[in-house]
C-alpha cells in the first residue's frame, strides 16, 4: 500500500462507498478468474509489462453495477520502470450500455491524462471492439498504423493487440485529436454527428464556427452555434434531454480551458447523482447542490495537480445553466453569462425580450455594493483599471466555479503568476460560487429562450436577440446570432465581416471573445404532456474547433 501513500486523494464519502462497492466486485471477479486460471503455468499467465523508455503507460478498466445504475472507472498511470504516477477512480450515473461505457471510462482517462500534461502515454485497455472501430473508421491502413516509420510524421496514433488487451499510443501531444477520434468513431457517445440519434440535429464547421442548425429536445426545438477566437477555445456547452427534463449549460471559461471543461464533464453528472439519491425531481436546492459539489470536486483537483500544475489554480469559468422539468423553468447562472427569453405580446405579433439571469461582473454598481458590503475593511476589494472595474484589480466577475487563487490562500503564492498574487492575507473568499437561481413556471406566450456567453452581449442587445430570432426560421437561429455579433465586431473596428473571417484564431481574440449560442424553441403541447424524447439526448459543443 506504499505507493498510495504519495496520491493525495479527494472524494466525498458517497464517492468512496460506490468505489469501495466496484472494487468489491473488481476483487471477487478476479478471485473466479484467478481460480479459473489455477492450473496455467507461469508463462500463460498475463503481466504488466514497461512501456518504452520516455513513454509512460496508462492501464484503465470499466466496471458497471446495473442495479446501482452506476459505470465506474479506475486508471494507474506507471512510468517506463514501474514506478506510479497517478491512480484515479470515477463513477457516472446513470450506467450506460457496456460499450458506451467502455467509451467513456477512456474518453474520461485521456481527458485526465491531458490535464496532467502528460503527452507520451500508452493507453491500454481490455476493450477490443473499441479499438477496433477506431481502426476500421480511419483512411489508412492497419499496416500503416502499426508501422513503427510512422514516428516521423508530425503525430501518430498507433492501435495494436496484445493477447486479450489493447494498446492504444499517442505521441506529440496529440491526445485532444485523440479524443476526437474517439468522439467521430463512437456515435452514441454524445459527440460527432450523432447519427443513430436524428433528433440531434446535423454537426457542421465553417472555419472557426461550429454549427448545429437545427435539433429536437423534449420540450421543442434547438439551434446551437460555437465560434472560436482564443488559441485555444475556452468556452463549452452542452444539451442533456430525457426522462428528467431537460438541461442547457454554457460555460464561458478564462486562464485557460480547464476548468470550463472540467464542468462541462461533471456539473450535469453531479446533479443527475443529487437527483438520483434524493429520488426527487429537479429543484433550485438541488442545482445549487450540483453547483457546491463541482465547485468542491474542481478545487480538489487544483489541489492534486498543485505540484506539477500549478497554473490550473488560474482557471475558472462563467456558468449559465437552464433546466426544463414539468413546466418549470429554472436558470442558475455564475459570472456574466445571460439567458434571456423571447415572449410573444398578446395578438401584435411582437415579441418581448425578458432577461432571465442574474449577472455578476464588477462593472454593475449593484455588484460593486455587494463586494463593499461584504468586504467593508478592505477599500481594495474593487478598483477601477484602464475604464474597466475588477475584483482586487484583477478579474471582471464576482462569482464562478474554479478560480481558487480568489477563494483560498493556499493557492494565491508562488509558483502562479505574480500578476494574480496578491500582496495582503486573504482572509476570506473575495469570489464565490454560489449561483443566482431563477424560477420561471413557463407560460403559453413563452416562445423561446436564448442562452448564451458574454462574447454575445458584448456586440447584440437583448432586444436585438430576440428580434433577430423572431424575424428568422428555426433552423440556424444560433448561427445567424453568431454572425450578427461578428459583423457588429468587424464594424466596430471599422473592416468587413469578410476580413474578420479570414483572420486566424488567437489574433481573432483582439477582435472578439469566444461566443456561445443555445437556442431552445418551446413547444408547450410537448410540455404540458411531459413529453420525453425515445433516446436521451447528449450534446457538447466540440472541444477544440
Amino acid at each position: 500500500m506504499g505507493c498510495w501513500e504519495e496520491i493525495q486523494l479527494r472524494h466525498t464519502i458517497e464517492e468512496l462507498l460506490v468505489e469501495t462497492i466496484f472494487y468489491q466486485d473488481w476483487f471477487r471477479a478476479k478471485e473466479v478468474q484467478w481460480h479459473n486460471n489455477a492450473l496455467e503455468t507461469a508463462s500463460d499467465r498475463e503481466t504488466w509489462s514497461p512501456p518504452p523508455q520516455g513513454f509512460m503507460k496508462c492501464n484503465v478498466d470499466a466496471s458497471f453495477r446495473q442495479q446501482a445504475n452506476l459505470n465506474g472507472m479506475g486508471l494507474c498511470i506507471r512510468d517506463y520502470i514501474g514506478k506510479i504516477v497517478a491512480i484515479r477512480t470515477n463513477f457516472r450515473h446513470p450506467c450506460l450500455p457496456v460499450l458506451e461505457g467502455e467509451v467513456w471510462t477512456l474518453a474520461s482517462t485521456i481527458t485526465f491524462s491531458s490535464i496532467l500534461g502528460l503527452h507520451t502515454i500508452i493507453f491500454e485497455v481490455d476493450c477490443k471492439m473499441i479499438v477496433d472501430r477506431i481502426i476500421k473508421s480511419t483512411t489508412m491502413d492497419k499496416s500503416e498504423l502499426d508501422s513503427e516509420h510512422r514516428a516521423r510524421h508530425h503525430w501518430e496514433k498507433r492501435f495494436r493487440c496484445w493477447g486479450p488487451r489493447v494498446r492504444v499510443s499517442e505521441r506529440c501531444g496529440m491526445l485532444h485529436a485523440l479524443m476526437s477520434l474517439i468522439a467521430r468513431c463512437w456515435k452514441p457517445f454524445g459527440h460527432g454527428d450523432d447519427a443513430g440519434n436524428a433528433a440531434a440535429g446535423r454537426e457542421c464547421k465553417d472555419g472557426l464556427l461550429w454549427f448545429r442548425d437545427i435539433g429536437k429536445f423534449a420540450a421543442g426545438d434547438f439551434s446551437m452555434a460555437v465560434v472560436q477566437a482564443n488559441q485555444v477555445i475556452e468556452d463549452q456547452s452542452q444539451i442533456e434531454s430525457g426522462a428528467f427534463g431537460t438541461f442547457v449549460g454554457v460555460y464561458d471559461g478564462h486562464g485557460g480551458p480547464d476548468c470550463s471543461r472540467y464542468v462541462c464533464d461533471n456539473l450535469f453528472r453531479n446533479l443527475q447523482a443529487i437527483l438520483a439519491e434524493s429520488q426527487s425531481v429537479v429543484t433550485s436546492e438541488a442545482i445549487h447542490q450540483a453547483f457546491r459539489r463541482t465547485e468542491e470536486g474542481f478545487t480538489a483537483l487544483v489541489s492534486e495537480l498543485w505540484s506539477s500544475r500549478p497554473q490550473i489554480a488560474t482557471t475558472g469559468t462563467c456558468c449559465l445553466v437552464g433546466v426544463i422539468c414539468r413546466q418549470t423553468l429554472f436558470v442558475a447562472s455564475l459570472g456574466d453569462s445571460r439567458a434571456v427569453l423571447g415572449r410573444r405580446v398578446g395578438n401584435t405579433g411582437g415579441m418581448a425580450a425578458i432577461q432571465l439571469s442574474t449577472e455578476h461582473n464588477a462593472n454593475f454598481e449593484a455588484v460593486r455594493q455587494e463586494l463593499k458590503e461584504l468586504h467593508p475593511n478592505d477599500p481594495q476589494i474593487v478598483v477601477l483599471k484602464h475604464g474597466v472595474w475588477r475584483v482586487k484589480g484583477i478579474i471582471q466577475v464576482s462569482r464562478s466555479i474554479g478560480d481558487v487563487y480568489m477563494k483560498h490562500a493556499q493557492f494565491n503564492r508562488e509558483p502562479i503568476n505574480a500578476k494574480f498574487r496578491l500582496p495582503e492575507p486573504m482572509n476570506m473568499p473575495f469570489l464565490s460560487a454560489n449561483p443566482t437561481i431563477l424560477s420561471h413556471p413557463l407560460q403559453p406566450n413563452d416562445s423561446f429562450l436564448i442562452f448564451a456567453s458574454d462574447g454575445l452581449w458584448e456586440h447584440l442587445s437583448n432586444d436585438q436577440a430576440v428580434d433577430i430570432v423572431h424575424s428568422s426560421p428555426c433552423a440556424g437561429s444560433a448561427k445567424k446570432l453568431v454572425k450578427a455579433a461578428l459583423q457588429e465586431a468587424a464594424r466596430k473596428r471599422e473592416m468587413r465581416y469578410s476580413d474578420l473571417y479570414k483572420i486566424d484564431k488567437k489574433v481573432r481574440r483582439h477582435f472578439h471573445d469566444d461566443i456561445t449560442v443555445i437556442v431552445l424553441f418551446l413547444n408547450h403541447n410537448l410540455i404540458s404532456r411531459g413529453a420525453v424524447l425515445n433516446t436521451p439526448l447528449t450534446i457538447r459543443s466540440a472541444l477544440d474547433h
